[in-house]
């Protein structure tokens, strides 16, 4: 094989129909890029030439484009315009698809051993919550249902602040120990400050002798809803209760999983991750250590003595007991 040869011809310009050679100034330019040519062709030669003391006796086959992505690269980078080292192989194609359908049917697995177990718990008291919580939805319960706010998902059929106060006052009046709570936190160079409500329900054990916190999340799914999600993850979704109603063991474990899978699918599908929908951000909506509040019906309540409690109060947080 011969080296690659690449000569410039002379410039000239058309005066009046005659083409004459440019001036000297324009030659020097001239002869500074034959300059450059000549090294271009000299480190494509060394580079890709292999002479017989080498003992390759050989040549490296290499395109006209690739050789010029590599000059324009730099010497580094004429290895990657060969592309013989960055192809990939079927076989490492192979293992990442291996990889990813593991991945996938081991989250699926492990959201459904968690579902499992947060279903066989406490089912009584969950059965009667969730009739209560479709009672309430079945009443006049939205306040604000000719006011359009961004809280409001649907003027039809009522917004959720609604609700969450409407199903704090059906189990206060059916006995239960039930709180309207509000997680706030402060604007952080990680996360954006906000806050979150939910309803605490106080439940005791057959002894009495220790009160277990369960959170009622009305929006539980739609917590976990993304855009443009891939398959697999819509499928987990698909999978959980509208809305949640357990311990918060339970609730962090599914939290941990869904996360984890909507980091996955956000990368697949190319997609950046916004803080809040990191597991650290998602569980500050659910913290204990939030503050908590009394609903404004249950303050009605105690106001017209139509129940008989007793107010317990902390340092910083306010607890109801009914009795």
């Amino acid at each position: 094989m011969g080296r690659l040869q690449i000569k410039l011809m002379k410039p000239a310009v058309e005066e009046e129909g005659i083409l004459k050679p440019l001036d000297h100034r324009h030659q020097q330019h001239n002869d500074r890029a034959n300059l450059e040519i000549n090294d271009f062709q000299n480190d494509y030669y060394n580079h890709y030439y292999n002479d017989e003391n080498d003992g390759g006796g050989g040549c490296k086959s290499l395109s006209l484009s690739q050789a010029v992505a590599a000059c324009c690269g730099g010497a580094g980078d004429w290895d990657a315009a060969a592309g013989g080292d960055d192809d990939r192989s079927p076989e490492e194609d192979d293992d990442e698809a291996i990889d990813r359908v593991m991945f996938w049917e081991s989250q699926e697995a492990l959201l459904q051993e968690v579902l499992e177990r947060h279903s066989s718990a406490s089912l009584k008291l969950r059965q009667e919550v969730g009739r209560i919580i479709g009672l309430a939805k079945k009443t006049d319960f939205c306040n604000c249902m000719n006011i359009t706010t961004k809280t409001t998902k649907s003027t039809q059929e009522g917004c959720t602040s609604c609700l969450r106060n409407k199903v704090v006052d059906m189990l206060l009046e059916r006995g239960f120990n039930a709180t309207l709570c509000t997680s706030q936190w402060k604007n952080t160079k990680k996360f954006p400050g906000g806050k979150h409500e939910y309803v605490e329900l106080m439940a005791s054990t057959s002894a009495r002798k220790k009160r277990i916190p369960y959170v009622v999340e009305l929006e539980f799914k739609a917590q976990f809803e993304i855009a443009k999600p891939c398959g697999e993850y819509r499928r987990m979704v698909s999978l959980l209760p509208e809305y949640y109603i357990g311990k918060a063991d339970y609730l962090n474990a599914i939290v941990r999983i869904l996360c984890e899978a909507a980091k996955t699918s956000m990368k697949e599908q190319k997609i950046h991750m916004g803080p809040w929908r990191k597991r650290s951000f998602m569980q500050m909506k659910w913290s204990s250590s939030s503050q908590k509040t009394i609903s404004q019906q249950l303050e009605d309540a105690l106001a017209s003595k139509k129940l008989n409690s007793t107010i317990q109060h902390s340092s910083a947080v306010p607890a109801v007991e009914v009795i």
